[in-house]
């Protein structure tokens, strides 16, 4: 169907594409059309009639080198022949559509230049992990899933999986800025040591892939050896005054053996683990040798405070927490968090919020006890009170903590367990031997509630240490 377009409107459309199109004499060479947008791009006014090879290049004496011309003239006309390439004028990088097309009984080169600069900006940056400057854990796992796929024959590689040793402490000790320092330190010594064919990328936190291309397992073994001698060599020029290593497991992949990226990882993880089992063995001599020579301890006994809060909560039925005296913001226990609703593990201003949950004939002597240790006028309490829980129901509670002072001797932190004592009397199902001995400490802690809870009616009460409240006489 005949629509009478005339050319003004092909040229008015093509003028409005934002890419970069122009038509040349493959005899000549000359530019016979470009639209709006590239003599945009290019500052030209009046193109057509220029040599293209002199007017969207520099420094070219003839046609272009890698100009397509030659190659679409051997191909059926109308075929697309498609390649990238980087612009010498504007230095920006073109995804190029060439073909040769027959226009009145003559043959014209048409070009349509794609801007992908950006893009290819975009795919570089989220392809390099943006600490260490290795690769990023999605593209190196591509590079190995591209590697498995190649592979034929005798083809084979050996990956190593490392992580660095000591990171945590590293991190704790000195900072977490110099626990990056050491994982940029240790990747890019690494990379710089590679051949070319050979790769690195970040899996996770400190745990990093190394791929040997066409290596066997003798020779990556001998180059992460020589590797960590290396780092060691150029720890003290770098100012780490601290070891700088890893624990590492190989895997040599011969073709044929159809392993996933999964499977690969997972076998230099398994390897990897036994290697870290075996280097804090030696650590550990090491450090006990060191410290029978000297006659002193090398090093404090450190652990994860958080993980260790959560592993007591986890081993007892009864509720732990630990406050910071100094803020009014209190941990507890997840058990405790569900079953007495609170807002989350860590409550701000404890005291006020338990006030409002402690039954009211209870509450006055509650904040009273809290206070004493607030003010540090005792060390320890044992406090009894019944509290609400998240279904509505009053429970017996019997709070037993300690206080710990700062270096300058005001109080600290403040630690201990709640025993629900409803929960524990309530107890079914034991061993013989354990109903004892749960029955032993049940009567225990509901003697001393029963006690304390008379003894605090006294409003001229003074709270005790729980060893002294356990010798209280019956008949307070």
């Amino acid at each position: 169907m005949e629509h009478g377009f005339d050319t003004a409107f092909y040229r008015a459309v093509l003028d409005r594409i934002q890419s970069n199109i122009y038509i040349t004499d493959p005899e000549t060479d000359t530019i016979v059309y470009m639209n709006g947008h590239m003599k945009q791009t290019f500052g030209l006014k009046d193109a057509e009639g220029r040599v293209c090879w002199k007017t969207l290049q520099k420094g070219m004496t003839g046609r272009c080198p890698f100009c397509k011309i030659g190659r679409l003239e051997g191909m059926k006309k109308g075929k697309l022949c498609v390649w990238r390439g980087t612009n010498t004028v504007t230095g920006r990088i073109y995804m190029n559509y060439d073909s040769l097309e027959e226009w009145n009984g003559h043959t014209y080169h048409i070009q349509n230049s794609v801007d992908i600069t950006d893009r290819i900006q975009l795919s570089m940056e989220a392809s390099i992990d943006e600490l260490t400057g290795v690769l990023s854990r999605n593209a190196g796992k591509k590079c190995l899933e591209d590697v498995l796929k190649q592979m034929k024959g005798n083809d084979r590689f050996t990956v190593a999986l490392y992580d660095i040793n000591g990171l945590k402490w590293v991190n704790d000790t000195y900072g977490h800025l110099e626990g990056d320092r050491l994982l940029v330190f240790v990747a890019q010594t690494i990379q710089k040591e590679l051949e070319k064919s050979d790769f690195v990328f970040r899996l996770s936190g400190d745990e990093f892939i190394v791929v040997f291309m066409h290596k066997d397992m003798a020779q990556a073994e001998s180059w992460m050896q020589k590797i960590l001698g290396t780092l060691e060599e150029r720890r003290a020029a770098g100012g780490m005054a601290y070891d700088v290593s890893f624990s590492y497991g190989l895997a040599c992949i011969y073709a044929g053996e159809n392993l996933s990226v999964s499977d690969v990882l997972s076998i230099a993880d398994s390897q990897m683990y036994i290697r870290k089992r075996d280097h804090h063995i030696l650590v550990g001599k090491k450090r006990l040798e060191q410290e029978r020579q000297h006659g002193e301890k090398i090093s404090s006994f450190y652990y994860n405070k958080d993980s260790l809060f959560e592993a007591i909560s986890e081993s007892t039925d009864d509720y732990v927490f630990v406050g910071n005296l100094k803020t009014g913001e209190f941990m507890y226990s997840y058990k405790m968090m569900m079953d007495f609703d609170l807002p989350g593990q860590v409550v701000a201003n404890a005291a006020a919020f338990w006030a409002e949950k402690i039954h009211p004939e209870d509450a006055i002597l509650f904040l009273r006890s809290n206070q004493e240790i607030a003010d540090g006028r005792v060390e320890r309490h044992t406090v009894a009170y019944r509290a609400k829980n998240a279904a509505g129901e009053w429970v017996h509670l019997l709070c037993k903590g300690r206080m710990i002072r700062d270096e300058k001797g005001q109080p600290d932190l403040f630690a201990g367990i709640i025993r629900n004592l409803d929960r524990t009397r309530n107890l079914s199902g034991l061993s013989e031997e354990n109903s004892v001995t749960q029955r032993t400490e049940t009567e225990e802690d509901t003697s001393i509630y029963q006690k304390h809870s008379e003894y605090l009616k006294n409003e001229s009460a003074v709270f005790v240490d729980p060893d002294e409240l356990a010798d209280l006489p019956s008949e307070i």
